[in-house]
């Protein structure tokens, strides 16, 4: 019995995010953290969801299609799953040496969102059972892993900081039992140079970890009775649960045994005031608009958020087919939705069919005014799917509608973001239609509104647009000096929000650049006068390479408009060393024939 749970943990990695808030100099938390984040709050969904009768059933067969697929000798599992498995013998199933506990780990550390999606009744019940166990005193539990030296380098430099283990972990109240699972920690005499080099870059790990029932942000239990073996004093924490690294040490054993790493850890409640705010956000954005409740449209909305679209689109449809959201708040939401997503793929005609759809549906809901706000973020949306398709006298016309609804909202002298979203937004239209000095009057509008809204923290992004979009507008009416002005506090804001390689905060340095030029200013001087460091050419051309190059594609700076510019490498000896835009106006003709080529 002991050998087969032994084999069970050697797909059990253990694999974990940190929460670091050693955070160096211009990098947000959130940037830092993103990946401690996402696994939370997708945990988190995934419990919270209500469950179905036909959760089980869709799991099935999908099962039964990947067995068809890959030929593979699973069907007696299957079949007794189907037949037997009820929410109470959630452990029973988790603990036996079968495929559903290797793929649910594996879809745990590696976030594979759609695997996890089909495992979430499955999930939620095992939560439920460990809630219904959960231990009633503080407890001392241990876990012997193997890791990769590195993995414990980057540990041995977090100590303080939080560890989230992304998957379900298991432990035991007996130390030589966890131990035993390290294998044969004995050093091979007779070793090959393979097995040298893995054995150098592998290290033996011993968690010894404290737990108090008090801490309640995710169950743990002793699961020796529900277990299908149960001769381990084993103890089973829910996935994500959140601990503090107290301290790492080097335990050496007897000679000829490779020693062992022992860290101490404490089960945390994450009530750390950073991580307890951002956590709050996310539940609260993409909560249900009516019930303030996560719902699959939650777990829709955090798949926008990490850039899964096509996974997004699918659930969204899904969620769309169910009749009795029909003629709902949810339905509307949906639709909404599913608009911003077919705008993101580029999809201009059908976002506007969702827009519409939901503007539909919002209408006939909409006693007493109830959802005018929603309304207007929808003709705010359309508004810019036709400011990007050039049809300005249609964005015009839905922007002036946005704002008519967020003023009808709140009182016509209130200063608002939404209101102020709005005069910025139709300043854009003016723009495109080199209208300048009504894109410049009503982006001062809008800034002028953003600082009164933002009087208190004035270290916002919304304020790092702001000026830089009136940045824009002035160096379209050769304002230069004001100008570069608005680039200065762009800047200055931007670097204390963003991360030093978030490509819009290259792309204000490079404009800075540009303008500073036209306006015979010293560039490196305006820079150290106001605090900001030099990014020098080659720090351009390698986050560049490193977030969009491609094998066929180079980034150069054009000695004529200072930007620096993506060209296809066969077409560097035509070019010249000239962007796109300085050749077009050059040589118009030649360059509409280039154009079409690459």
């Amino acid at each position: 019995m002991f050998e087969s749970r032994w084999i069970c943990n050697s797909f059990e990695q253990f694999h974990f995010d940190l929460f670091n808030t050693k955070s160096g100099p211009g990098f947000t938390t959130t940037k830092i953290n993103g990946k401690f984040l996402t696994s939370q709050n997708l945990i988190h969904i995934l419990v919270c969801l209500k469950p179905s009768i036909r959760d089980k059933d869709e799991f099935i067969d999908q099962c039964i299609k990947a067995l068809k697929k890959d030929n593979t000798n699973l069907s007696k599992d299957i079949q007794d799953f189907r037949n037997n498995y009820t929410s109470n013998d959630a452990l029973t199933y988790y603990t036996k040496p079968t495929f559903f506990f290797k793929l649910l780990n594996h879809g745990l550390r590696t976030c594979a969102i759609e695997l996890l999606f089909l495992y979430r009744f499955f999930v939620r019940d095992i939560f439920d059972r460990l809630e219904e166990n959960q231990c009633q005193h503080s407890i001392r539990v241990y876990r012997g892993q193997k890791i990769q030296k590195t993995e414990r380098q980057q540990l041995e430099q977090s100590i303080g900081e939080l560890i989230s283990v992304t998957s379900f972990l298991s432990t035991s109240l007996n130390r030589k039992v966890a131990i035993q699972y390290l294998g044969d920690t004995k050093i091979q005499p007779n070793e090959t140079n393979e097995q040298q080099m893995k054995n150098n870059s592998e290290e033996y790990i011993l968690l010894e970890i404290d737990a108090d029932p008090k801490c309640r942000n995710t169950p743990f239990a002793v699961i020796e009775e529900n277990a299908a073996i149960s001769e381990e004093q084993e103890v089973l924490f829910g996935a994500g649960s959140i601990f503090r690294l107290k301290s790492i040490r080097l335990e050496k054993q007897n000679h000829g045994y490779h020693p062992i790493w022992i860290l101490e850890m404490e089960l945390s409640n994450g009530n750390e005031h950073e991580l307890k705010d951002l956590i709050y956000r996310f539940r609260y954005s993409y909560a249900n608009e009516e019930r303030t409740e996560l719902s699959l449209s939650s777990l829709g909305l955090m798949l926008c958020s990490i850039q899964r679209i096509r996974f997004a689109s699918k659930l969204f449809q899904r969620i769309l087919r169910d009749p009795s959201l029909l003629n709902t708040v949810e339905q509307a939401r949906c639709q909404r939705i599913m608009g911003h997503i077919s705008s993101a793929q580029h999809h201009y005609w059908q976002s506007l069919r969702w827009y519409r759809r939901s503007l539909t549906t919002y209408t006939l809901i909409n006693s007493k005014n109830s959802y005018s706000k929603d309304i207007a973020s929808v003709y705010d949306a359309i508004g810019n799917v036709y400011l990007v398709r050039k049809q300005y006298r249609q964005a015009h016309i839905s922007y002036q509608q946005s704002l008519s609804l967020w003023q009808l909202f709140y009182d016509k002298n209130q200063d608002q973001e939404e209101i102020a979203y709005c005069f910025l937004r139709q300043a854009d239209v003016y723009l495109a239609e080199s209208h300048l000095e009504e894109a410049s009057e009503l982006v001062r509008k809008g800034l002028y509104m953003l600082y009164r809204c933002h009087w208190s923290n004035t270290i916002h992004a919304d304020l790092v647009f702001a000026h830089s979009k009136l940045g824009d507008v002035l160096v379209s009416l050769k304002l230069f000096d004001l100008a570069v002005d608005h680039y200065i506090e762009s800047l200055i804001v931007s670097r204390k929000i963003f991360s030093e390689d978030d490509s819009f905060l290259f792309s204000i340095y490079s404009d800075l650049q540009i303008v500073c030029e036209k306006a015979d200013r010293n560039f490196d001087q305006l820079l150290v006068d106001n605090g900001i460091p030099v990014i020098e050419d080659q720090i351009h051309v390698d986050h560049f390479r490193n977030n969009n190059g491609t094998p066929y594609q180079m980034i150069f700076k054009c000695p004529r408009c200072k930007k620096w510019q993506w060209i296809f490498t066969v077409f560097r000896p035509i070019k010249r060393w000239v962007c796109t835009g300085c050749w077009k106006k050059r040589c118009p003709r030649l360059m509409s024939y280039f154009w079409v080529l690459t």
